[in-house]
Protein backbone atom coordinates (compact mmCIF):
# COMPACT_ATOMS: atom_id res chain seq x y z
CA UNK A 1 0.00 0.00 0.00
CA UNK A 2 1.29 3.47 -0.91
CA UNK A 3 0.93 6.47 1.35
CA UNK A 4 0.80 10.16 0.42
CA UNK A 5 0.84 12.86 3.10
CA UNK A 6 -0.25 16.36 2.13
CA UNK A 7 -2.02 19.31 3.75
CA UNK A 8 -4.07 20.34 0.74
CA UNK A 9 -5.17 18.90 -2.61
CA UNK A 10 -6.02 21.43 -5.32
CA UNK A 11 -7.00 20.82 -8.96
CA UNK A 12 -4.12 21.72 -11.30
CA UNK A 13 -6.52 23.52 -13.64
CA UNK A 14 -9.45 25.80 -12.91
CA UNK A 15 -11.96 22.94 -13.25
CA UNK A 16 -13.10 23.24 -9.62
CA UNK A 17 -13.37 19.47 -9.12
CA UNK A 18 -10.94 17.08 -7.47
CA UNK A 19 -11.66 13.34 -7.62
CA UNK A 20 -10.41 10.87 -5.04
CA UNK A 21 -10.29 7.31 -6.33
CA UNK A 22 -12.16 5.64 -9.17
CA UNK A 23 -15.61 4.12 -9.47
CA UNK A 24 -15.84 1.11 -7.15
CA UNK A 25 -12.99 2.26 -4.90
CA UNK A 26 -13.44 2.67 -1.15
CA UNK A 27 -12.08 5.72 0.64
CA UNK A 28 -11.46 4.74 4.27
CA UNK A 29 -11.70 7.31 7.07
CA UNK A 30 -10.07 5.81 10.19
CA UNK A 31 -11.72 5.86 13.61
CA UNK A 32 -11.05 9.04 15.55
CA UNK A 33 -10.85 11.22 12.42
CA UNK A 34 -13.16 14.23 12.20
CA UNK A 35 -14.48 15.32 8.81
CA UNK A 36 -15.30 19.04 8.70
CA UNK A 37 -17.34 20.51 5.85
CA UNK A 38 -17.23 24.27 5.29
CA UNK A 39 -19.02 24.05 1.95
CA UNK A 40 -22.04 22.23 0.59
CA UNK A 41 -22.23 18.45 1.00
CA UNK A 42 -23.84 16.83 -2.03
CA UNK A 43 -24.10 13.35 -3.44
CA UNK A 44 -23.91 11.49 -0.12
CA UNK A 45 -27.25 9.76 -0.68
CA UNK A 46 -28.89 11.12 2.46
CA UNK A 47 -30.76 14.27 3.33
CA UNK A 48 -32.56 15.34 6.44
CA UNK A 49 -29.72 16.01 8.87
CA UNK A 50 -30.33 18.55 11.62
CA UNK A 51 -27.53 20.31 13.46
CA UNK A 52 -29.05 21.58 16.71
CA UNK A 53 -28.22 25.19 17.60
CA UNK A 54 -27.46 24.99 21.30
CA UNK A 55 -25.62 28.31 21.39
CA UNK A 56 -28.67 30.57 21.06
CA UNK A 57 -32.00 29.61 22.61
CA UNK A 58 -34.73 31.39 20.62
CA UNK A 59 -37.04 33.66 22.67
CA UNK A 60 -38.41 35.90 19.89
CA UNK A 61 -39.83 35.38 16.40
CA UNK A 62 -37.22 34.23 13.87
CA UNK A 63 -36.77 32.63 10.45
CA UNK A 64 -35.42 29.09 10.48
CA UNK A 65 -32.48 28.01 8.33
CA UNK A 66 -32.40 24.69 6.49
CA UNK A 67 -30.45 22.01 8.34
CA UNK A 68 -30.74 23.65 11.77
CA UNK A 69 -32.71 22.61 14.83
CA UNK A 70 -33.77 25.25 17.34
CA UNK A 71 -34.61 25.23 21.03
CA UNK A 72 -37.47 27.69 21.52
CA UNK A 73 -38.17 29.23 24.94
CA UNK A 74 -41.70 30.68 25.22
CA UNK A 75 -41.49 30.91 29.04
CA UNK A 76 -39.20 33.94 28.91
CA UNK A 77 -40.98 36.33 26.50
CA UNK A 78 -44.21 34.56 25.52
CA UNK A 79 -45.35 33.07 22.22
CA UNK A 80 -42.77 32.71 19.45
CA UNK A 81 -43.39 32.41 15.70
CA UNK A 82 -40.95 30.40 13.59
CA UNK A 83 -40.99 31.23 9.87
CA UNK A 84 -39.99 28.20 7.83
CA UNK A 85 -37.42 28.71 5.05
CA UNK A 86 -38.63 30.21 1.76
CA UNK A 87 -38.32 28.19 -1.48
CA UNK A 88 -37.33 24.89 0.14
CA UNK A 89 -36.18 21.90 -1.90
CA UNK A 90 -36.90 18.22 -1.32
CA UNK A 91 -34.88 16.90 1.61
CA UNK A 92 -34.53 20.23 3.41
CA UNK A 93 -35.00 19.80 7.15
CA UNK A 94 -35.72 21.99 10.19
CA UNK A 95 -36.10 21.02 13.85
CA UNK A 96 -38.00 22.76 16.67
CA UNK A 97 -37.97 21.78 20.36
CA UNK A 98 -39.66 23.27 23.44
CA UNK A 99 -36.73 24.44 25.58
CA UNK A 100 -38.63 25.33 28.77
CA UNK A 101 -41.59 22.93 28.55
CA UNK A 102 -43.97 25.88 28.15
CA UNK A 103 -45.62 25.50 24.71
CA UNK A 104 -49.01 24.70 26.32
CA UNK A 105 -49.00 28.11 28.03
CA UNK A 106 -47.33 30.16 25.29
CA UNK A 107 -47.44 28.49 21.87
CA UNK A 108 -44.78 28.24 19.21
CA UNK A 109 -46.41 28.78 15.80
CA UNK A 110 -44.87 27.49 12.57
CA UNK A 111 -45.34 30.03 9.78
CA UNK A 112 -45.36 28.10 6.49
CA UNK A 113 -43.88 30.92 4.37
CA UNK A 114 -45.83 29.90 1.25
CA UNK A 115 -45.33 26.13 1.52
CA UNK A 116 -47.83 23.62 2.85
CA UNK A 117 -47.30 21.88 6.16
CA UNK A 118 -48.54 18.31 6.10
CA UNK A 119 -50.41 18.99 2.85
CA UNK A 120 -52.37 21.92 4.29
CA UNK A 121 -52.09 25.67 3.89
CA UNK A 122 -52.11 26.33 7.63
CA UNK A 123 -49.76 27.78 10.23
CA UNK A 124 -49.96 25.23 13.06
CA UNK A 125 -49.30 26.08 16.68
CA UNK A 126 -47.21 23.73 18.78
CA UNK A 127 -49.24 23.50 22.03
CA UNK A 128 -47.76 20.60 23.99
CA UNK A 129 -45.19 21.14 26.72
CA UNK A 130 -41.85 19.55 25.90
CA UNK A 131 -42.72 18.78 22.28
CA UNK A 132 -40.00 18.44 19.66
CA UNK A 133 -40.52 17.97 15.93
CA UNK A 134 -38.36 17.49 12.86
CA UNK A 135 -39.84 18.69 9.57
CA UNK A 136 -38.64 17.55 6.15
CA UNK A 137 -39.71 19.31 2.95
CA UNK A 138 -41.08 16.70 0.55
CA UNK A 139 -42.70 18.52 -2.39
CA UNK A 140 -45.15 21.28 -3.37
CA UNK A 141 -48.18 19.15 -2.50
CA UNK A 142 -47.37 17.92 1.02
CA UNK A 143 -44.75 20.58 1.73
CA UNK A 144 -43.13 20.20 5.16
CA UNK A 145 -43.85 16.80 6.75
CA UNK A 146 -43.16 15.96 10.39
CA UNK A 147 -40.96 12.87 10.34
CA UNK A 148 -40.62 12.50 14.06
CA UNK A 149 -42.39 14.14 16.92
CA UNK A 150 -43.05 13.40 20.54
CA UNK A 151 -46.45 15.12 20.42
Amino acid sequence: MSEVKVNKITPRTNCGTTTLGDSGDTINIPAGVTISNNGTATGFGATGAVNWDVASIKTVTFTATVGVGYFVDTATTGAVDVTLPATPTAGDVVGIADYANNFATANCTLLRNGSNIGGQAVDPAMKTDGVAVTLVYVDGTKGWKPVNSNE
